[in-house]
């Protein structure tokens, strides 16, 4: 599959769902909250737990910007995937 199809099919695509920004978000706030630096193996388990639970959330988000040229959503998705 191509890159072009990959972000096409497994990106564009979707019409519905959760906004990439509020996946962001949340991903920022556990990092913050539970990998600083000052941390233990039961906050590095919440943030795997976390991180886990967004990948899978982030198969259904949506970027709502559908543009192919210069579309800063589109940028937002493809890093935090």
């Amino acid at each position: 599959m191509t890159e072009e199809k990959r972000i096409y099919d497994k990106v564009l695509k979707h019409e519905q769902g959760e906004k990439v920004s509020t996946i962001r978000v949340e991903m920022q706030k556990s990092m913050e909250d539970h990998v600083g630096i000052y941390r233990d193996d039961k906050s590095l388990t919440q943030a795997c737990r976390t991180v886990a639970d967004l990948k899978e959330r982030m198969k259904k988000a949506v970027v709502e910007d559908k543009d192919r040229l210069y579309n800063t959503d589109l940028v937002a998705a493809l890093e935090l995937e």
